[in-house]
Protein backbone atom coordinates (compact mmCIF):
# COMPACT_ATOMS: atom_id res chain seq x y z
CA UNK A 1 0.00 0.00 0.00
CA UNK A 2 2.94 2.61 0.05
CA UNK A 3 2.92 2.68 3.67
CA UNK A 4 5.68 2.80 6.06
CA UNK A 5 6.42 1.56 9.36
CA UNK A 6 6.06 5.52 10.48
CA UNK A 7 2.82 5.80 8.68
CA UNK A 8 -0.57 5.76 11.44
CA UNK A 9 -3.15 3.66 9.92
CA UNK A 10 -4.73 0.19 10.15
CA UNK A 11 -5.20 -2.09 7.53
CA UNK A 12 -8.15 -4.15 7.04
CA UNK A 13 -6.93 -8.06 6.77
CA UNK A 14 -6.40 -9.63 3.33
CA UNK A 15 -8.59 -12.33 2.19
CA UNK A 16 -7.02 -15.76 1.98
CA UNK A 17 -9.42 -17.28 -0.83
CA UNK A 18 -7.72 -16.71 -4.22
CA UNK A 19 -11.01 -16.53 -6.36
CA UNK A 20 -9.50 -19.05 -8.49
CA UNK A 21 -11.43 -22.80 -9.17
CA UNK A 22 -9.23 -25.54 -8.93
CA UNK A 23 -10.01 -26.16 -12.67
CA UNK A 24 -8.76 -22.81 -13.32
CA UNK A 25 -5.27 -23.18 -11.07
CA UNK A 26 -4.49 -26.74 -12.66
CA UNK A 27 -1.79 -26.93 -14.98
CA UNK A 28 -3.77 -26.34 -18.13
CA UNK A 29 -3.14 -28.32 -21.36
CA UNK A 30 -1.44 -30.86 -19.62
CA UNK A 31 -3.00 -34.58 -19.63
CA UNK A 32 -0.72 -37.10 -17.66
CA UNK A 33 2.80 -35.56 -15.66
CA UNK A 34 4.83 -36.54 -13.35
CA UNK A 35 3.70 -40.01 -13.44
CA UNK A 36 -0.14 -38.95 -12.28
CA UNK A 37 -3.32 -38.05 -14.49
CA UNK A 38 -3.95 -34.04 -14.02
CA UNK A 39 -7.40 -32.85 -12.98
CA UNK A 40 -9.97 -33.37 -14.74
CA UNK A 41 -8.00 -36.34 -16.70
CA UNK A 42 -8.28 -40.09 -15.99
CA UNK A 43 -6.93 -42.97 -17.79
CA UNK A 44 -8.53 -45.82 -18.73
CA UNK A 45 -7.32 -49.25 -20.40
CA UNK A 46 -9.51 -50.13 -23.42
CA UNK A 47 -9.92 -53.76 -24.13
CA UNK A 48 -12.65 -55.61 -25.91
CA UNK A 49 -15.03 -55.88 -23.64
CA UNK A 50 -14.53 -53.60 -20.46
CA UNK A 51 -12.57 -50.51 -20.03
CA UNK A 52 -10.38 -50.67 -16.63
CA UNK A 53 -9.63 -47.26 -14.48
CA UNK A 54 -6.08 -47.41 -14.05
CA UNK A 55 -5.30 -46.94 -10.40
CA UNK A 56 -2.10 -44.88 -10.56
CA UNK A 57 -0.01 -48.58 -10.09
CA UNK A 58 -0.99 -51.13 -12.23
CA UNK A 59 -4.07 -52.17 -14.43
CA UNK A 60 -4.90 -54.65 -16.93
CA UNK A 61 -7.37 -55.88 -19.28
CA UNK A 62 -7.62 -58.33 -22.32
CA UNK A 63 -4.60 -57.47 -24.32
CA UNK A 64 -3.44 -54.70 -22.93
CA UNK A 65 -1.20 -54.50 -18.85
CA UNK A 66 -0.40 -51.03 -17.56
CA UNK A 67 1.99 -50.21 -15.22
CA UNK A 68 4.59 -47.44 -13.92
CA UNK A 69 8.37 -46.64 -15.87
CA UNK A 70 11.02 -44.05 -15.98
CA UNK A 71 10.87 -41.40 -17.93
CA UNK A 72 12.75 -38.12 -16.56
CA UNK A 73 12.35 -39.14 -12.46
CA UNK A 74 11.15 -42.74 -10.95
CA UNK A 75 8.13 -44.06 -11.86
CA UNK A 76 7.15 -40.92 -13.75
CA UNK A 77 5.53 -42.33 -17.04
CA UNK A 78 3.65 -45.83 -17.99
CA UNK A 79 5.00 -48.99 -19.23
CA UNK A 80 2.37 -50.60 -21.84
CA UNK A 81 2.56 -54.34 -23.12
CA UNK A 82 -0.03 -54.85 -26.21
CA UNK A 83 -0.46 -58.09 -26.38
CA UNK A 84 -2.89 -57.99 -29.18
CA UNK A 85 -4.53 -55.53 -31.49
CA UNK A 86 -6.93 -52.95 -30.40
CA UNK A 87 -6.52 -52.26 -26.79
CA UNK A 88 -5.70 -48.76 -25.89
CA UNK A 89 -4.97 -46.50 -22.92
CA UNK A 90 -7.35 -43.85 -23.51
CA UNK A 91 -7.39 -40.22 -20.99
CA UNK A 92 -10.71 -38.77 -20.53
CA UNK A 93 -11.94 -35.97 -19.02
CA UNK A 94 -14.42 -35.45 -16.68
CA UNK A 95 -17.16 -32.89 -15.76
CA UNK A 96 -18.87 -31.02 -18.94
CA UNK A 97 -15.47 -31.01 -20.94
CA UNK A 98 -12.78 -29.30 -21.51
CA UNK A 99 -12.54 -25.65 -24.06
CA UNK A 100 -9.16 -26.20 -26.34
CA UNK A 101 -10.54 -24.14 -28.87
CA UNK A 102 -8.19 -21.20 -28.13
CA UNK A 103 -5.52 -23.55 -28.22
CA UNK A 104 -6.75 -25.18 -31.68
CA UNK A 105 -6.73 -21.71 -33.37
CA UNK A 106 -3.37 -20.91 -31.68
CA UNK A 107 -0.87 -23.60 -33.64
CA UNK A 108 -0.71 -25.79 -30.23
CA UNK A 109 0.15 -29.47 -30.59
CA UNK A 110 -0.69 -32.21 -28.24
CA UNK A 111 2.89 -33.81 -27.13
CA UNK A 112 4.20 -37.00 -25.04
CA UNK A 113 7.50 -38.77 -24.63
CA UNK A 114 7.24 -42.15 -26.08
CA UNK A 115 9.80 -44.93 -26.11
CA UNK A 116 9.99 -48.27 -27.44
CA UNK A 117 13.21 -51.10 -28.48
CA UNK A 118 11.98 -51.49 -32.10
CA UNK A 119 10.41 -48.78 -34.45
CA UNK A 120 6.70 -49.06 -34.50
CA UNK A 121 3.26 -47.16 -35.23
CA UNK A 122 2.01 -45.57 -32.83
CA UNK A 123 -2.21 -44.14 -33.04
CA UNK A 124 -3.52 -41.41 -31.22
CA UNK A 125 -6.70 -40.90 -31.97
CA UNK A 126 -9.14 -38.28 -30.42
CA UNK A 127 -13.45 -38.09 -29.67
CA UNK A 128 -13.12 -41.73 -28.98
CA UNK A 129 -15.81 -43.51 -26.86
CA UNK A 130 -15.60 -46.21 -24.47
CA UNK A 131 -15.78 -48.92 -27.08
CA UNK A 132 -12.36 -47.21 -28.55
CA UNK A 133 -14.01 -45.94 -31.64
CA UNK A 134 -12.21 -43.09 -32.65
CA UNK A 135 -13.92 -39.59 -34.73
CA UNK A 136 -10.52 -39.12 -35.77
CA UNK A 137 -6.96 -41.15 -35.68
CA UNK A 138 -3.80 -40.21 -36.25
CA UNK A 139 -0.99 -42.72 -36.83
CA UNK A 140 2.67 -41.89 -36.37
CA UNK A 141 5.88 -44.04 -37.02
CA UNK A 142 8.06 -44.10 -34.11
CA UNK A 143 11.82 -44.87 -34.30
CA UNK A 144 13.06 -47.23 -31.85
CA UNK A 145 16.10 -45.35 -30.33
CA UNK A 146 14.71 -44.95 -26.57
CA UNK A 147 12.76 -42.37 -25.32
CA UNK A 148 11.95 -39.73 -28.11
CA UNK A 149 8.61 -36.69 -28.31
CA UNK A 150 5.65 -37.41 -30.82
CA UNK A 151 3.32 -34.62 -31.92
CA UNK A 152 -0.09 -34.18 -33.24
CA UNK A 153 -1.32 -30.58 -34.07
CA UNK A 154 -4.67 -30.30 -32.21
CA UNK A 155 -5.79 -28.19 -35.72
CA UNK A 156 -5.69 -31.87 -37.45
CA UNK A 157 -7.93 -33.54 -34.80
CA UNK A 158 -10.59 -30.09 -35.56
CA UNK A 159 -10.21 -30.88 -39.09
CA UNK A 160 -11.74 -34.51 -38.62
CA UNK A 161 -14.82 -32.64 -36.77
CA UNK A 162 -13.78 -33.06 -33.46
CA UNK A 163 -15.07 -29.99 -31.63
CA UNK A 164 -12.38 -28.51 -29.56
CA UNK A 165 -15.01 -26.18 -27.76
CA UNK A 166 -16.42 -29.24 -25.98
CA UNK A 167 -13.56 -32.23 -25.11
CA UNK A 168 -15.22 -34.66 -23.07
CA UNK A 169 -14.36 -38.30 -25.04
CA UNK A 170 -11.37 -39.62 -24.60
CA UNK A 171 -7.50 -39.18 -26.02
CA UNK A 172 -6.79 -42.71 -26.95
CA UNK A 173 -3.06 -44.37 -27.53
CA UNK A 174 -2.41 -47.57 -29.19
CA UNK A 175 0.11 -49.99 -30.37
CA UNK A 176 0.59 -53.08 -32.70
CA UNK A 177 0.48 -56.41 -30.35
CA UNK A 178 3.79 -57.37 -29.04
CA UNK A 179 4.69 -53.96 -28.53
CA UNK A 180 6.41 -52.89 -25.35
CA UNK A 181 6.62 -48.81 -24.95
CA UNK A 182 6.64 -46.33 -22.49
CA UNK A 183 4.82 -43.40 -22.90
CA UNK A 184 5.41 -40.26 -20.33
CA UNK A 185 4.97 -36.30 -20.41
CA UNK A 186 1.41 -35.92 -22.19
CA UNK A 187 0.56 -31.83 -22.44
CA UNK A 188 -0.21 -29.44 -25.07
CA UNK A 189 2.65 -27.37 -26.75
CA UNK A 190 3.35 -24.58 -29.11
CA UNK A 191 4.06 -25.76 -32.52
CA UNK A 192 8.00 -25.30 -33.27
CA UNK A 193 8.34 -25.78 -36.64
CA UNK A 194 5.14 -24.08 -38.44
CA UNK A 195 3.89 -27.04 -39.63
CA UNK A 196 1.09 -28.77 -38.36
CA UNK A 197 2.05 -32.29 -36.89
CA UNK A 198 -0.73 -34.82 -38.31
CA UNK A 199 0.69 -37.95 -39.15
CA UNK A 200 -0.68 -40.36 -41.08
Amino acid sequence: YGLSYADAGWLESLPETSGLEGTVMMERGAVFRRGGTLMPWRAYLIGPQEAVLFNGAQANTAGLTARRTDHLAQEDGLLLSFEADGPGIAFRPEGDGLDWSRESNGAMELAFAVRAEAAFQLTVGMGCNEAGVCTSQKRLNMAGNGWQEGRVALSCFAGDGIDMSTISQSILFQAPANTVIGLADIRLVEDDNGRAECGA
